[in-house]
């Protein structure tokens, strides 16, 4: 899990997850809505959906 206030312009976030080999799930928790839902693969969650899921 990578959290970021805002998502940058570029991929520093993602990039970090995608360099990490293992199978667990990966998720991008962002304190800022966007309408990006996914990038190369790894969700893009706003902070108050991920506190909301009922998962």
């Amino acid at each position: 899990m990578q959290v970021a206030y805002e998502l940058p312009n570029n991929t520093h976030e993602t990039d970090n997850l995608l360099s990490i080999k293992d199978n667990y799930k990966k998720i991008v928790v962002t304190g800022r809505y966007h309408d990006v839902e996914q990038i190369a693969g790894i969700p893009i969650i706003y902070i108050a959906d991920w506190l909301l899921a009922e998962s």
